[in-house]
């Protein structure tokens, strides 16, 4: 049987084995889903918080913490399979994988954040590395036809029915997402502060 020790030897910190049986049933089961077995597994990056994994068409992220665990749910972010703590230090995120490109324009980037501010959501680890354009529309794509309840995946229920196509620019990673009314930071080495300034500034010309 292959080693699944292209994720263990990148996670820097110690599991119990049981929480290591638990991460090795998840990415077998990815695995199964993809077609594909773990030799084929492909270390993506280390974000901030996150080790970022490729399995086949789905993204694995591993991570200690994150900034927001709860966030408002919405149509601009790629839609998670798998959102949650599986221990109280061992954070797991499950996606579609997203085309990540160096073409993306401020323009673009700042059309995004318009779109999440008039959701009622602010953004403010905004940053082109955090965004991608869609392989395929922004569904779930899963062997059995399921359907992730919100509070599983920590998403605040937000309504909405319109859902992001392929080539469309996505938020592939969806830390340090607020509610309006629960803002209470800043992330001022992003795009942040300037495009929240122009946001105003529209507003008050619409």
């Amino acid at each position: 049987m292959d080693s699944i020790d292209v994720i263990t030897s990148n996670l820097d910190m110690l599991y119990e084995k049981d929480i290591e049986e638990l991460i090795y049933l998840l990415v077998e089961d990815i695995c199964r889903n993809e077609g594909c077995s773990f030799k084929d597994i492909q270390y993506i990056a280390t974000g901030g918080y996150s080790k970022v994994f490729e399995i086949g068409d789905k993204i694995l992220k591993i991570s200690t913490d994150r900034k927001t665990i709860k966030i408002p749910d919405n149509p601009y972010i790629i839609r998670p399979l798998l959102r949650c703590f599986l221990a109280d230090n061992l954070f797991v995120e499950v996606t579609e994988k997203a085309q990540v490109c160096d073409d993306i324009s401020n323009e673009e980037l700042y059309e995004l954040y318009k779109k999440l501010r008039d959701f009622g959501i602010i953004w403010t680890d905004v940053n082109k590395r955090n965004v991608g354009r869609l392989i395929k529309d922004n569904k779930i794509y899963w062997r059995d036809n399921i359907i992730p309840n919100s509070k599983c995946l920590n998403l605040v229920d937000r309504d909405f029915n319109n859902y992001l196509k392929k080539g469309e620019l996505v938020v592939i990673d969806s830390d340090c997402m607020y509610s309006i009314d629960n803002f209470k930071h800043s992330f001022e080495d992003s795009y942040f502060a300037a495009f929240e300034y122009q946001y105003k500034k529209d507003r008050k010309t619409r």
